[in-house]
């Protein structure tokens, strides 16, 4: 081969590389949760037989957004139809891993009643610090509309004051009807619907009274 060969070959394959270690610093993270997703199954096998087949479906699916990110950023030139294909695919792939990992997760609550517990402390307080962070929002409501809707607030001023609050003691119902649960603490069930539609109520109607004074703003 001759010297201009070789150094031509040489290029390319050294932009082949610098490519390949780039894209595989873009998939880096999802590697990660492709080597921990077979641990996992490594470690599940004493623990719950059933999680295993998940945890091995879990690491397939982010090895395969593995190969799609890289794919994806070696042909960043490609048409606008290839990205959002394999961009598609990676989501879903991505999304398939996580749902894949739920069901590990689900296997080993089933398995262990503290896993059980603590899976179910662990959903109900994200869902809870979602429910205050919507509670946040409708003092912020109560404020626009008081700034940019007179006449509606010196109509409905006292009850849309109330709403936060009253969407706020259906929060720590909620709250408490969690930990009771929890620690297998017997209650009326009838007391979190009741709860959460007491969290819903003032949310709902807040929000449509905020939609109207916005429009007629």
């Amino acid at each position: 081969m001759r010297r201009g060969h070789v150094d031509s070959t040489a290029a390319v394959v050294e932009r082949a590389r610098e490519s390949l270690l780039a894209a595989f610093g873009k998939a880096y993270s999802i590697v990660v949760l492709a080597s921990l997703s077979l641990v996992v199954a490594a470690f599940a096998r004493n623990f719950s037989a059933n999680a295993v087949p998940y945890a091995v479906a879990a690491s397939a699916s982010f090895l395969a957004a593995v190969v799609l990110t890289i794919v994806h950023e070696m042909r960043r030139s490609a048409k606008s139809a290839f990205h959002i294909e394999v961009g598609s695919a990676t989501i879903v792939s991505i999304v398939a891993g996580f749902v894949m990992l739920a069901m590990v997760v689900e296997e080993f609550a089933r398995t262990d009643p503290l896993t059980a517990r603590v899976t179910l402390l662990l959903l109900g307080s994200i869902a809870l610090v979602g429910f205050g962070t919507l509670v946040l929002g409708m003092h912020e409501s109560v404020d626009r509309i008081r700034e940019s809707a007179p006449a509606t607030w010196a109509r409905l001023g006292r009850s849309l004051s109330v709403a936060p609050w009253v969407a706020a003691l259906g929060c720590v119902v909620l709250a408490g009807s969690l930990v009771l649960t929890a620690f297998g603490v017997a209650y009326p069930q009838e007391v979190t619907a009741l709860a959460f539609f007491v969290f819903l109520g003032p949310f709902v109607s807040l929000r449509r009274v905020a939609r109207v004074s916005s429009r007629t703003a």
